[in-house]
């Protein structure tokens, strides 16, 4: 099978990343191998530039993964141990697809989604403060004087 090693500093969330191609080369499974979580033995000469990739794609499986770990086997074979990235493998069809957001884990922008189900705080502080002179006071106020309500919220 051929494997294409890449370096990426890109976060593991991240549906595309940017990868740096560094080589391919012709790998073997160990003696088991799972497509989740591959371990391949990569041979040949260009097995030191292995060392600086943490990321690749195997032609076998059609996918992508993360490098794990490499154990270095001897001068020539280097084996890496990887797990697969299922949101770079999918990610053109993740971003064909509609989806229908129903919760977030922030309140407000970028969202603009409300959870009812985010824990907000329930603390109350309220303060009446009476306007002393001029036409607003609270002991003269009936139904039909200006009055004014002002509610902040935030402060530190």
């Amino acid at each position: 099978m051929n494997v294409t090693l890449y370096r990426t500093s890109d976060d593991r969330k991240k549906v595309t990343k940017s990868l740096t191609a560094i080589s391919t080369m012709i790998a073997q499974a160990t003696a088991q191998c799972s497509v989740l979580t591959p371990r391949l033995i990569l041979g040949g000469d260009n097995v030191v530039n292995a060392i600086n990739a943490n990321y690749c794609y195997i032609d076998t499986f059609a996918r992508y993964y993360f490098i794990k770990e490499h154990i270095t086997d001897t001068a020539n074979r280097i084996i890496i141990e990887c797990e697969y990235d299922p949101l770079m493998t999918y990610g053109a069809q993740l971003k064909a697809t509609n989806q229908l957001v129903t919760r977030s884990e922030s309140v407000g922008a970028p969202t603009k989604i409300i959870d009812s189900k985010y824990p907000l705080a329930s603390e109350k502080d309220m303060l009446v403060i009476q306007f002393e002179g001029g036409g607003m006071n609270l002991s003269s106020a009936d139904a039909y004087s200006n009055n004014f309500v002002m509610n902040v919220a935030g402060g530190g």
